[in-house]
């Protein structure tokens, strides 16, 4: 068990999704019933925000030739360089009920102005956690 802090962007829109070879989705009676959408676009200095920041990185290839690079990267990524996890998990049935599933999650995300499906995933508080076999 991995104890996680997940604050989404949006409520997520949850479906169910069959594993078998005939794929069914069976919408969630809770999901948001009006479209989410981008209603304004402005730029952002890199000092002013608050999770992401700009870098331009000068890095060595395999041939020995530098080279450049600009990334986007998490202005809350401590020294041991991880702070988010994301979890695959398949869930078996013991009485074969249904067959080997996982759970996706179906969510608005506003940098693409798309909804994408995605794994559980989400940010830690703390690089203390706790797993259990």
């Amino acid at each position: 068990m991995i104890m996680l802090r997940s604050r989404p962007l949006t409520r997520p829109s949850f479906r169910y999704f069959s594993t078998t070879s005939n794929p069914r989705v069976i919408p969630n009676p809770t999901a948001m019933s009006n479209n989410p959408k981008i209603i304004s676009s402005i730029d952002l200095s890199p000092r002013d925000a608050k999770w992401i920041t700009l870098k331009k990185l000068t890095w060595i290839d395999g041939e020995g030739r530098e080279r450049l690079w600009e990334c986007a990267q998490r202005k809350t990524r401590k020294s041991a360089g991880i702070d988010a996890v994301a979890i695959f998990a398949v869930i078996r049935s013991k009485t074969n009920s249904f067959p080997p599933s996982t759970v996706v999650i179906e969510q608005y995300r506003p940098p693409i102005d798309k909804v994408i499906i995605e794994l559980p995933a989400g940010p830690f508080s703390s690089p203390w956690f706790r797993c259990s076999p």
